[in-house]
């Protein structure tokens, strides 16, 4: 059986790991009620949030991790020199019509988009634009290929995608939320991607959101040995709402400084 593959860096320290991996110092820490596991090395930073069971939790504890969130994000914002007259193009990756694969979509269709509002712009807003680029086998496009494309036509400064990744173990699947300026691979999770997207296949710096959807196990069944096999809870759409709502909320603090930007189901 192969091991079971997670896109998470929380999920990669131990004595198994790659020495890579393992140069990746780690430290720990609460705020705002939520445990922050961060890593580093040289240029490269991971923040993992720690949310628990989020799309069951009260409201008020909802929109505390939206602050934090926006504040791990404003961090990355800063370190990649983005300013307030910025252009942003924020890409919600994934199939929207799979619900463990919908999170980066419906978190795309609820960021503000001030791109083309002179009224917004004009009041320092950064100029964001977003889109869902859709998955290959339905598009005939690679989705790092559309990224940069549209990267360059929009003249963006920054790249921030988001998007559902794989978890290797139960207690990670659906309860963190993954931040990286190391760039995210689509289609990792199946083994058939085609491009990064990452700062140096952009030409820009590139912010990552994830949050694992699935857990991926290969199983010794010779009929499914070629193909993988996911697990995800039965509620998966509930819980890609509330995520996308999450992050979103997030994404439009971040961006705007304004609090009372928000999706109204959070």
């Amino acid at each position: 059986m192969q091991p079971r593959k997670s896109d998470l860096m929380i999920e990669q320290f131990g004595t198994e790991a790659p020495e890579p991996v393992r140069a990746f110092p780690q430290k720990t820490s609460v705020r705002m009620g939520f445990s922050v596991h961060r890593a580093s090395s040289g240029n490269t930073r991971y923040h993992t949030v720690v949310t628990g069971k989020l799309w069951q939790s009260p409201t008020e504890v909802r929109r505390r991790c939206i602050r934090l969130c926006a504040e791990i994000l404003r961090d990355y914002l800063r370190g990649a020199g983005i300013c307030r007259d910025a252009h942003i193009l924020v890409a919600g990756i994934g199939n929207p019509n799979i619900a463990s694969d919908a999170v980066g979509p419906k978190t795309c269709d609820r960021i503000v988009v001030t791109r083309g509002d002179s009224l917004l712009t004009g009041l320092g807003f950064p100029e964001i634009s977003a889109v869902r680029p859709g998955v290959p086998s339905r598009t005939g496009v690679d989705t790092a290929e559309q990224i940069a494309l549209l990267a360059d036509h929009t003249d963006a400064d920054l790249i921030l995608t988001v998007d559902a990744v794989a978890a290797r173990t139960q207690e990670r699947l659906q309860t963190v939320l993954q931040i990286t300026d190391a760039g995210m691979t689509p289609g990792s999770a199946m083994s058939h991607t085609s491009g990064g997207i990452t700062r140096e296949t952009m030409r820009r710096p590139v912010v990552s959101v994830g949050v694992p959807m699935v857990i991926r196990a290969d199983l010794l069944n010779d009929e499914f040995s070629a193909e993988p096999m996911f697990v995800t809870r039965a509620e998966t759409d509930i819980i890609g709402d509330c995520y996308a709502s999450v992050i979103a909320g997030a994404v439009n603090l971040a961006l705007s400084g304004n609090s009372e930007i928000c999706p109204d189901d959070v």
